[in-house]
């Protein structure tokens, strides 16, 4: 009934969108706050279109009819709040009831305040939001940057570690095969050396005994 009351409000075909919206109002059972608020809201199409029928003072007792089922004042959002007040304020505008138009356009302006407020705190929030995140972001690429940081200098000391301990065998290395070559011409020179005391000796006792011989030939002669 509902759907078929708002098509008929939407071609501007009152009465049968006032027949539908009623019967859907009778169909809604139950005093839950489900079928409650269904029956606000179908009340308060009744009343858009009392007021599409510049019939305000109906229009007026449907809003408050919708007030007092649905329990709407305050109601359930701040923006329902703004449009139904928009709706009081034209309502009783109409209707020569200003003082009562202009306590409802205060509360109007209060709420769209309200609204305001809201949204810049939403977007305050938000951005707030975001810069948390961008720094928790940038903490991270830091820490990321440190840790990496970090593993590159560990890895360069083990690198340096390695290479000094390379250095090292390879100077022991070099000792130990220097030391080898310095025995082997030691050795060398040791045997050279002793090879010349037997040379001389050699050449020593031949003159000795050429000295000899010729000391006993010399004798023979003169014998």
């Amino acid at each position: 009934y509902y759907s078929l009351g708002a098509y008929y409000r939407i071609t501007k075909d009152y009465a049968k969108s006032n027949t539908f919206l009623w019967k859907a109002i009778q169909s809604t059972k139950g005093e839950h706050p489900e079928a409650q608020m269904s029956k606000a809201g179908h009340y308060f199409q009744l009343a858009l279109n009392s007021m599409a029928q510049e019939d305000y003072r109906l229009a007026q007792g449907w809003m408050l009819k919708n007030d007092s089922v649905g329990n709407l004042h305050p109601y359930h959002s701040l923006q329902d709040s703004i449009t139904h007040a928009g709706r009081y304020i034209t309502i009783y505008e109409h209707l020569g009831d200003y003082k009562m138009a202009l306590q409802w356009a205060k509360d109007y302006a209060r709420m769209i305040d309200t609204a305001a407020f809201r949204q810049v705190r939403t977007s305050l929030a938000e951005s707030d939001e975001r810069y948390q995140t961008l720094e928790k972001e940038k903490k991270i690429q830091v820490l990321q940057l440190e840790q990496e940081k970090t593993k590159l200098n560990q890895q360069n000391m083990r690198l340096a570690v390695a290479l000094m301990i390379l250095g090292l065998v390879l100077l022991g290395v070099f000792a130990y095969f220097n030391h080898k070559k310095n025995q082997a011409l030691l050795l060398q020179r040791e045997m050279e050396h002793e090879q010349q005391v037997r040379e001389q000796e050699s050449r020593e006792n031949l003159l000795a005994l050429r000295a000899m011989i010729e000391g006993e030939d010399k004798e023979r002669q003169r014998l």
